[in-house]
């Protein structure tokens, strides 16, 4: 099942999970982590003080701050940051976790057809994401970031979008990259168009070849992941409607893709933060 829409039940589940199993100061950290609206989360005022003005209980702030997620994200979205938030507990507190609340968050997700391993799992490929995400910031890709943001927020629910997400994240930096540097976006305005007319209008191979012959092969090969993502992300991503006869994408196809994506963001996004990109001396046309 490539699409998993979380139940009341699930998400009644996650929310005593995450009551239970985070204090009232982390909580805003974990809301953030997970990928909630900064702009509402940061906002809000957390007393350690019961005395305090303003003081408010565990509950009045999941009020505040879990529940306001699908009021900001649509559902697969705010779906994934659920289940985010509840993979975040499990892997820094699963030992010190009372038994009967992993049980019950185990029923809970069960309810939804899903289990704690697969929420899990899904960690691993957040990593790489994130490391795009931190380039593009560093490099001033608001778009790119955005889209990198929407595919870790529907990876665990939402195969399909969390592919054209990253996919398009990568597309994103590369036309960026071309506009920065005054050159001509190429006739084709899809993903192998845009990185095509970077490797021939910039330096960007010859900064492979710096560090040898065996470099330059890598980034060559390069050319043709870039397609191959994008061929297979036209597949399986929803970015084009597919009908009934549209293929699920597997877990490890999604990571796939997801993470050769995320490493030619990471290329590229790291590239122009330490500006690095040239534009080449092109020969102009001859009449």
């Amino acid at each position: 099942m490539s699409t998993v829409a979380l139940k009341s039940q699930t998400i009644g589940a996650i929310r005593r999970f995450v009551s239970r199993g985070t204090s009232r100061d982390g909580l805003k950290g974990l809301l953030l982590e997970a990928g909630a609206n900064a702009d509402r989360i940061l906002k809000l005022f957390v007393a350690s003080n019961m005395t305090a003005a303003g003081y408010k209980s565990m509950s009045a702030l999941l009020n505040e701050g879990f529940d306001t997620v699908y009021e900001d994200f649509e559902k697969p979205e705010a779906d994934g940051i659920l289940l985010r938030m509840a993979s975040l507990i499990l892997s820094r507190r699963r030992d010190n976790l009372p038994p009967e609340d992993v049980q019950a968050l185990e029923q809970g997700l069960a309810t939804s057809g899903l289990s704690i391993a697969q929420v899990t799992q899904a960690t691993t490929t957040i990593l790489p994401i994130d490391a795009a995400s931190q380039q593009a910031e560093a490099a001033q890709l608001r778009e790119a970031s955005d889209l990198l943001a929407k595919g870790l927020r529907r990876l665990t629910t939402d195969r399909p979008g969390a592919i054209t997400a990253c996919t398009s994240a990568a597309e994103s930096v590369c036309r960026v990259a071309l506009e920065r540097l005054g050159l001509p976006l190429p006739a084709g305005k899809q993903f192998p168009d845009y990185f095509n007319a970077l490797c021939q209008q910039t330096n960007i191979e010859a900064l492979a070849r710096v560090s040898g012959e065996d470099s330059r092969k890598v980034f060559t090969s390069l050319r043709g992941l870039a397609q191959g993502a994008y061929q297979a992300a036209h597949q399986l991503g929803d970015r084009h409607a597919h009908g009934e006869t549209a293929p699920e994408p597997s877990p490890f196809a999604t990571d796939l893709l997801v993470i050769s994506c995320a490493a030619l963001t990471t290329l590229l996004a790291g590239a122009l933060a330490r500006n690095e990109l040239k534009a080449l001396n092109m020969p102009s046309p001859t009449s």
